[in-house]
């Protein structure tokens, strides 16, 4: 009959598209998440920003205050 195939050749094709299928499932959940992260750095930041120097000095008051 035509169209046709054996079970190993049935196997070795649904394996096939299957990997495949995972594989494009995979980046689009990277890409996904790629766009997420843009989107918030491209919002701004949401709350106060503290640069390192600031949460150095916070930290170092606070080690003053309570020795």
């Amino acid at each position: 009959m035509q169209g046709e195939m054996n079970d190993q050749d049935y196997n070795s094709q649904r394996d096939y598209y299957k990997n495949e299928l995972q594989g494009m499932i995979r980046r689009l959940d990277e890409t996904k998440k790629l766009m997420m992260l843009m989107a918030q750095i491209q919002s701004g930041p949401s709350g106060p920003v503290r640069t390192i120097s600031t949460a150095a000095r916070s930290q170092s008051t606070t080690a003053i205050k309570t020795s």
